[in-house]
C-alpha cells in the first residue's frame, strides 16, 4: 500500500510544474523558464542517483531500497504541497529530492 501511494507521489511530482506554471509568478515573482525549471531539478537529479538507487538496491535490497525510495519521494512530494507557505529555493530542493528517489 505504502509503495503503491508513494509511486503516486511520484508521478504527480514529475509534471506538475508545467501546469501551475502562471500561479509561480504570483506566488514568488519568477518567471515561467524559472517555474519550469523546477521539472528541469528533478530530471537533472534522477539521473545520477538512479545508479546510487542501484547500488542500494544491491547492497541492501528490494525492501529497504523500496523503503528509501518512498520516504523521499512523500518527503519530496510534502514539501511540493507547501508551496504557498514556503519560498521557492525549497521548491527547487523538493524537486530535487523526488528525483533522487
Amino acid at each position: 500500500m505504502g509503495f503503491c501511494l508513494a509511486l503516486v507521489a511520484i508521478g504527480m511530482a514529475v509534471g506538475s510544474c508545467a501546469t501551475i506554471t502562471p500561479f509561480f509568478k504570483g506566488w514568488y515573482g519568477v518567471s515561467p523558464n524559472e517555474a519550469n525549471f523546477a521539472n528541469l531539478a528533478y530530471s537533472i537529479t534522477y539521473i545520477p542517483f538512479n545508479f546510487v538507487s542501484i547500488s542500494v538496491f544491491k547492497r541492501f535490497g528490494l525492501k529497504v531500497s523500496i523503503i528509501i525510495g518512498a520516504l523521499m519521494s512523500v518527503v519530496g512530494a510534502w514539501l511540493r504541497l507547501l508551496v504557498y507557505w514556503t519560498n521557492f529555493p525549497v521548491f527547487l530542493i523538493a524537486s530535487a529530492l523526488c528525483g533522487c528517489s
